[in-house]
């Protein structure tokens, strides 16, 4: 089974679109944050606190991680499943 799949990920350049996909996910990861930090950034200035919990800054970031990474898969899965159908059809 090991070897089919090492065959497979040869066949269809699998690490190289992984890579592609991992640094793009990555970046937008990265982006979102960076917007959760500077909305904490924001409360601070606004309220006149001096600072934010911590627990609540890491909670959120590791949250918004998770959901960006399912979303990354997903997105992922389902752009590289439509390029074959339409192909497949375009053929026809």
């Amino acid at each position: 089974m090991f070897e089919k799949a090492k065959t497979y990920s040869k066949i269809t350049n699998l690490w190289a679109i992984a890579r592609r996909y991992f640094v793009n996910n990555f970046y937008d990861g990265m982006l979102t944050v960076l917007g959760i930090l500077l909305g904490f950034f924001v409360v601070i200035l606004k309220e006149g606190q001096r600072s934010v919990d911590t627990h609540l800054v890491i909670l959120t970031g590791v949250g918004s991680s998770i959901s960006m990474f399912i979303s990354g898969i997903t997105g992922s899965y389902l752009s590289e499943k439509a390029g074959p159908k339409k192909n497949k059809r375009r053929i026809k």
